[in-house]
């Protein structure tokens, strides 16, 4: 059907990333992946609550973002 319409996209595998809403949780999260040089690409927020907010990345290694994050 987008194709029919003329419009591009990409098909990518996302992570979906949990992290505590609170200040610089997401900078911290980022930041560990990019120290180990992950790259990442759009954080798309999917939902918030007092405690929790999810995220989708999509990452050119979508097996990085996992592991680094598990190990932390």
């Amino acid at each position: 059907m987008l194709e029919r319409a003329g419009i591009e996209y990409q098909l990518r595998r996302a992570l979906t990333v949990r992290m505590e809403n609170r200040p610089g949780a997401g900078a911290a999260t980022f930041r560990q992946l990019a120290d180990v040089g992950v790259n990442v690409e759009p954080l798309l927020l999917a939902r918030i609550s007092e405690e929790l907010f999810y995220g989708v990345i999509w990452a050119d290694d979508p097996s990085a973002p996992a592991s680094v994050l598990q190990a932390a």
